[in-house]
């Protein structure tokens, strides 16, 4: 089978869990036969004249940033709202250079970036739309001041167009569960693979000290961390937190800069900010540290939680993080519950009460339960399965490409009507433009 991956992210980058969820299996699937292509590429993702690569059997391209131009022209209409203008442009790009599918049995994109939006309205080729967490889901749960419009437009533009796609998949059962609700169709609920990239070593020594992978954001929960130590007290463990910093509510200010101010006995006192490592370093730390937090307010799933798991570490993770699923509470880790600091440092408690035998004993658990039950083999046939069958339920049904009246299609697709530059601030009070303006550069001048 010839299939076709449109992703944010993929080697020989650094990056998230999206690099993670794929790197675990589609090597697999050249193993198994079936020739793999990944074209990486966003609105915010583009090169000039970027080599094809071949990694791991994977042919790897990347999107041409003089394309991605050529289509951000053609959305200028959205210049109120850059990100969804970016987002639009970067899909189309990559619809366009990776030849509308031509060639492949089936194309399976990401909900980040709307990558989806193209392959969905032109139902050229079979489509099934992975589900990480969206643009959408990000910004309603780390909003910036001054993008509410944006963030509005882009959920009604996933929850119209992830009801035309031929199937959608998501490896978390609250994830599931939320697109059910939100598109009011079915979505497959299907475990991601993963293989630690850090030998287990029985025998090696841990340290004392607890570890957070992750970025420093509002929904990975560091406030919730930094309350529950502050809870602790005296008996407070040290915790690093591993992950690069963010903007925080708005532009200007960022996350740690707000944590310091809010938690000053906390935040880089017990718990210290470290910068984001490589993958395979950061690997290493987490399969010596003492344990794991994973603090989210809300994830899709959280690859840390896995990856600690499988290095026997054990973890202690919200039950606002997907992994969570795959934890029994005392047994293989501790959940608590999500946004509440007096249930995480109830949690901290109750580990650090286990003797060293038990804390080995609940990591042991944990690394049986994820290599049981994420098998990269297992994992990849079960994809394959899912891909024929996707297939098969497209080939029943006549293409039928969106028409050109379509309010949706005619919404998400490029336009060669000329805008006018600026033009959507016509309709605004220009005493109110010019009040704003000189408050902004005022503010600008200052801070240089």
């Amino acid at each position: 089978m010839k299939l076709l991956f449109i992703l944010p992210e993929y080697l020989p980058h650094g990056g998230g869990g999206i690099i993670t969820f794929y790197r675990m299996w589609l090597p697999r699937l050249v193993e198994m036969g079936h020739r793999v292509h990944v074209l990486i590429g966003s609105g915010v993702v583009a090169e000039v004249n970027a080599a094809v690569l071949n990694i791991d059997g994977v042919h790897v391209e990347i999107l041409d940033k003089k394309i991605l131009d050529k289509y951000l022209d053609q959305f200028a209409r959205y210049e109120a709202t850059p990100g969804l203008r970016r987002y639009l442009a970067g899909a189309w790009a990559m619809w366009e250079q990776a030849k509308q599918g031509e060639g492949f049995d089936l194309v399976e994109t990401t909900d980040w970036g709307l990558l989806f939006v193209p392959w969905v309205l032109q139902k050229k080729i079979p489509v099934l739309v992975q589900m990480h967490g969206s643009c959408g889901q990000i910004d309603l749960h780390d909003p910036l001041a001054g993008e509410e419009l944006q963030g509005n437009m882009i959920r009604l533009v996933e929850k119209q167009c992830l009801a035309q796609a031929d199937a959608v998949q998501t490896y978390s059962r609250n994830n599931a569960e939320f697109w059910q609700r939100q598109s009011g169709r079915p979505v497959i609920l299907q475990p991601p693979a993963f293989k630690s990239l850090y030998e287990y070593d029985s025998e090696s020594k841990r340290s004392d000290k607890g570890l957070v992978v992750g970025r420093v954001q509002r929904w990975k929960g560091p406030q919730v961390l930094c309350e529950a130590l502050y809870r602790m007290e005296n008996s407070a463990p040290q915790i690093d937190w591993m992950g690069r910093d963010t903007v925080y509510a708005e532009r200007g200010q960022t996350t740690s800069a707000y944590l310091s101010e809010s938690f000053p006995g906390v935040w880089n006192q017990r718990l210290l900010h470290k910068p984001q490592q490589p993958p395979e370093a950061t690997a290493k730390l987490q399969a010596e540290a003492g344990f794991i937090v994973v603090p989210s307010t809300w994830d899709v799933f959280n690859f840390t939680c896995v990856e600690s798991m499988a290095a026997a570490t054990p973890v202690i993770c919200s039950s606002g993080a997907g992994a969570s699923q795959w934890i029994e509470n005392g047994v293989n880790g501790f959940i608590f519950e999500n946004e509440n600091a007096e249930s995480l440092a109830q949690a901290l408690k109750q580990f650090l009460a286990l003797t060293p035998e038990q804390k080995t004993e609940l990591g042991v658990r944990g690394r049986e339960t994820i290599l049981s039950g994420m098998d990269p083999d297992k994992i990849a046939a079960q994809r394959m399965d899912t891909y024929r069958s996707v297939i098969c339920e497209k080939n029943k049904t006549a293409i039928d490409p969106s028409p050109v009246s379509d309010w949706n299609a005619m919404a998400c697709s490029p336009s060669q009507e000329h805008v006018k530059e600026l033009g959507f601030l016509d309709h605004l009070p220009l005493k109110k433009l010019t009040r704003y303006s000189l408050k902004r550069g005022i503010e600008k001048l200052g801070k240089r």
